[in-house]
């Protein structure tokens, strides 16, 4: 039962991880994005999500069909780009510039 210790062990650590990282998530946009702007940074947020979501489980599936012996390897190219992805996407936004390069904000 070597996964099921795995899964447990991983369950328990996104358990502690994502309650306060939607706190801390929810707090930043509230106190940084303009009310006039939250819809639409939600919604692009919301849209990023579910992009990645379709990503992995694309990526997922055709790791499936390739075989075990390649999933490593996979796995890395499909975080490399993802990760590409998500700064491209992150420093586009003029918003988020504005919360995430504001040396007054974190100070």
């Amino acid at each position: 039962y070597a996964s099921y210790t795995v899964f447990t062990v991983c369950q328990a650590i996104h358990g502690l991880g994502n309650p306060g990282s939607r706190v801390v998530r929810k707090s930043v946009v509230l106190k940084s994005v303009d009310r006039g702007e939250l819809g639409r940074f939600n919604g692009s947020v919301s849209l990023l999500f579910t992009l990645t979501r379709m990503v992995i489980i694309g990526g997922s599936t055709i790791m499936i069909s390739v075989g075990v012996q390649r999933v490593i390897v996979a796995f890395s190219v499909v975080q490399a780009t993802l990760t590409a992805l998500f700064l491209v996407a992150l420093f586009r936004a003029p918003t988020v510039k504005r919360i995430f390069l504001s040396e007054a904000h974190w100070a």
